[in-house]
């Protein structure tokens, strides 16, 4: 049975969370409404359950605390959320969309495992620093940390020259992790969600690199970022069209084709069967025989 108090109890907590600015005039019990009047400015009000207003201290008076019930109390200019977002959350977040007010919950990219999920701001940048509901462990972000220090990653100087030159933010090095493993990725430009692999041409041969491209294409297949592959020996001119292309967001199904560039925009890919048989004309009867492993892997 629920535990019943005195009116002359309750009265007496009343007295000590409020300092005695509250008096109990209605009540039936503690799960139920109640009225109550504010002794300095006489508001007689009803509250939706007593039992919340003595122990959390809600529902006080409207009218000598109205910041309480201003809808607005927690709008900032999206400009201080967007410094609050990155000062409290770095390069390990990213915030796409849906700001309105603290409360109201935003999209926000994870970008150690890529996935999205909706959080308010609230919960996200206050006491209680929710994080990504997909990455429970906390070792995740030391690991992670890890592998960009010692992964290794291919060096184009003139793809960065031709981004600097476009004041195109980049990072030469991008992990993203994954229950089932980790993938990286030479270059990530964060403005397109875009994401840069040089293959090496032994990439092609490898049974355990099937694998992974089996594993990797599976985990990116619905995650937001985009992804263009190029062989490591890809010549300067081709990396022009390629940029041209990033920049005037032209990258299409017929550019993929033509430059045999291997491309996943959103949930199409483009080129992905000559772009791996051009480098190995027996890749997919490799494939084909080893897909059973690969699945059972």
């Amino acid at each position: 049975m629920p535990i019943r108090l005195s009116t002359d109890v309750i009265k007496e907590r009343l007295k000590t969370i409020y300092n005695g600015e509250y008096e109990l005039l209605e009540f039936d019990s503690l799960s139920k409404p109640a009225v109550v009047r504010h002794k300095p400015c006489g508001n007689k009000y009803r509250v939706a359950q007593l039992k919340n207003f003595l122990s959390e201290g809600k529902c006080q008076c409207r009218i000598c605390n109205p910041i309480m019930y201003n809808t607005n109390k927690d709008k900032k200019p999206i400009q201080t959320f967007l410094k609050d977002f990155r000062n409290t959350l770095g390069d390990e977040y990213r915030y796409i969309s849906g700001y309105k007010d603290t409360d109201s919950k935003v999209l926000t990219l994870h970008e150690v495992c890529g996935n999205l999920f909706r959080v308010t701001p609230h919960m996200l940048l206050g006491s209680k620093q929710t994080r990504c509901p997909y990455c429970h462990d906390r070792n995740i972000i030391t690991e992670w940390n890890n592998l960009h220090l010692e992964a290794e990653y291919f060096k184009s100087e003139y793809l960065e020259k031709a981004l600097e030159e476009n004041s195109i933010q980049y990072y030469n090095g991008k992990i993203l992790l994954s229950k089932e493993g980790w993938y990286s990725f030479d270059y990530y430009i964060p403005k397109f969600f875009l994401l840069i692999k040089f293959d090496r041409m032994d990439h092609f041969f490898s049974v355990e690199e099937m694998k992974k491209d089996y594993k990797m294409n599976k985990y990116l297949k619905d995650k937001i970022y985009n992804l263009i592959r190029v062989y490591e020996t890809v010549t300067d001119e081709k990396l022009e069209k390629i940029i041209k292309c990033i920049l005037n967001n032209e990258i299409e199904r017929e550019f993929a084709e033509e430059n045999n560039i291997y491309i996943k925009l959103s949930d199409e890919v483009y080129n992905k069967v000559y772009y791996f048989s051009k480098a190995n004309l027996d890749y997919y009867n490799l494939y084909n025989k080893n897909l059973e492993l690969i699945l059972m892997d």
